[in-house]
């Protein structure tokens, strides 16, 4: 909104720079709050955790049903659409973007879950997954549609339920949520 009154006319050098100073920033954030938390809170985001192989198969099931019913959403495979929409150039960056896009999805699901669970003592709850939905979903029914928001707010739960089926390991729910996110 802020760029919006600076930048009238959205070309290819203001849209990758758009997306080069956001991945700057939310980058530069990420590292801080990552080492943060790893220092004051003892708490490591990157975490390796053993994970149960039904609960890898219920992730990748998980991941197939929404990629299914994502495809009749938005009419296509999210990737192919772009691609053609944004050409080449733009694509890269933009999916560059969305690489540090999942990264603040793990860092709000992390935390939210941390959060809650130091509160409620239940691990069963998706809690990252709402506090994500009510954040991320909320802030796409303000800024695109209500039925983008919508559409935020489910996947983010869905997020959250990867999240806990993959037990809080980060590298495999990262590697999940983002095939989700950009596919």
């Amino acid at each position: 909104m802020i760029e919006n009154n600076f930048i009238k006319e959205q070309t290819i050098f203001t849209s990758c720079l758009h997306w080069t100073l956001t991945i700057v920033l939310w980058g530069t954030i990420s590292l801080i709050l990552y080492k943060k938390s790893k220092s004051k809170l003892k708490f490591d985001i990157i975490s390796h955790n053993k994970i149960q192989s039904k609960n890898i198969a219920f992730a990748i099931v998980l991941l197939i049903a929404y990629l299914i019913i994502k495809y009749f959403v938005i009419g296509g495979m999210k990737i192919i659409n772009e691609f053609n929409e944004l050409g080449i150039v733009k694509f890269i960056f933009q999916y560059a973007y969305y690489f540090f896009e999942v990264v603040l999805i793990m860092l709000t699901i992390s935390f939210g879950q941390r959060f809650f669970e130091g509160i409620s003592k239940s691990k069963v709850i998706p809690f990252g997954g709402i506090v994500l939905a009510c954040t991320w979903g909320l802030m796409h029914i303000l800024t695109q549609s209500f039925a983008t928001g919508i559409f935020a707010f489910v996947s983010a739960i869905i997020y959250g339920i990867v999240y806990l089926q993959l037990n809080k390991d980060s590298k495999y729910s990262y590697f999940i949520i983002l095939l989700m996110f950009i596919l």
